[in-house]
């Protein structure tokens, strides 16, 4: 059964940039955070309930939360849980565990580093545009 609620759902904004950075990693390209949202209600509107096998490391998650939802689409799960008069999208993954993960290093969460880093990145492409050029 779908997610019917989309009127009582309140979405993080940690739920958000968990989608962002996952279509990052899926797609190479970024979204902007309303589009984000729009998606993931588009996602959530055809979603349909996750069946979830009894050992499974999921299972396990789900006894953890046991007033949340687990729905999937197209890859994509989403874990709702309600709340007085309503419903929160706590987080969405990717339902294979390898596209859910963003290739960083530590430096990268510090601005400076992340900048330097682009910079760097943006020298040497146009640096090996050159030697194709002149090779």
């Amino acid at each position: 059964m779908p997610f019917r609620h989309l009127d009582k759902l309140e979405i993080t904004r940690h739920s958000v940039e968990r989608y962002r950075n996952r279509y990052r990693v899926l797609h190479q390209k970024d979204i902007p955070y309303s589009d984000a949202e729009i998606l993931i209600q588009e996602h959530l509107y055809r979603s349909e309930v996750e069946k979830i096998r009894p050992k499974s490391k999921l299972a396990k998650r789900f006894k953890k939360n046991r007033n949340s939802v687990y729905y999937i689409d197209q890859g994509w799960r989403f874990i709702v849980s309600q709340k007085a008069g309503g419903f929160v999208l706590m987080t969405c993954e990717r339902t294979k565990p390898s596209q859910n993960h963003v290739h960083t290093t530590l430096l990268d969460h510090i601005p400076y580093f992340r900048k330097k880093r682009e910079l760097n990145e943006r020298h040497d492409n146009s640096a090996q545009g050159l030697y194709l050029l002149m090779g």
